[in-house]
């Protein structure tokens, strides 16, 4: 399941008084409950991709993913549907990184349809 979630107000590391937003990113396995928390600094479609490519590359790729269907992530699901479609499959399959990434969205204004993931981002704000 993946949740985007917060604003947090960040402060720079170099520049101290500098000061910005950052939203959060939790990944979470239904079966072992194990929780991956990325941050980005952005609420759109191009931050949620980086942050999903930074947990592919630690974790690897999930076989199915569930979310409630906020708009970056409808439009996240169509660019990987279309990337997909573009990729040469010989060469993947070469490398054996070949990905079968299904994207369930869940009913729209529904936070209980995603509850597992919903109490552990009640847990990561505190």
């Amino acid at each position: 399941m993946i949740d985007l979630f917060g604003t947090y107000s960040v402060r720079g590391e170099v520049q101290k008084r500098t000061s910005g937003k950052a939203y959060g990113v939790i990944f979470t396995d239904l079966v072992m409950r194990a929780v991956h928390v990325e941050a980005v600094f952005g609420y759109d479609t191009e931050s949620f991709l980086m942050a999903l490519s930074r947990f592919v590359s630690v974790r690897g790729w999930p076989e199915i993913v569930y979310s409630d269907p906020g708009s970056q992530l409808i439009a996240a699901e169509r660019e990987i549907a279309e990337t997909w479609k573009s990729i040469d499959r010989q060469s993947l399959h070469k490398s054996g990184t070949e990905n079968r990434l299904t994207w369930i969205l869940g009913p729209a204004d529904s936070p209980w349809y995603q509850g597992a993931v919903e109490s552990l981002v009640k847990s990561a704000k505190i």
